[in-house]
């Protein structure tokens, strides 16, 4: 049960306590997507910590899939961000 410490979910690691989760430019996507409320619903946020389960997973077991589903899943952040925010300048 998450009690508002470092671990407890992707997203309070990422914004609250300035931890890496993913890598650099997927955990700076994701701050940077937090500015225009993505986060604020619960699907997300859910989504979020299944994403991040499945990402720990695959590194634990040393597996290429892990790096895949985060190249994959930083072109979803980038999709999302050019769709609310604009292009990037």
């Amino acid at each position: 049960m998450a009690n508002g410490k470092s671990g407890d979910h992707p997203l309070t690691d990422i914004l609250v306590y300035h931890r890496q989760v993913f890598s650099p430019s997927v955990d700076e996507l994701i701050a940077e997507l937090d500015g225009v409320g993505v986060w604020d619903g619960e699907l997300a946020p859910f989504m979020l910590l299944s994403l991040h389960g499945e990402v720990v997973g695959l590194r634990e077991q040393n597996e290429e899939g892990g790096v895949t589903l985060l190249h994959n899943f930083e072109g979803i952040l980038r999709d999302e961000k050019a769709r609310l925010i604009g292009p990037a300048a």
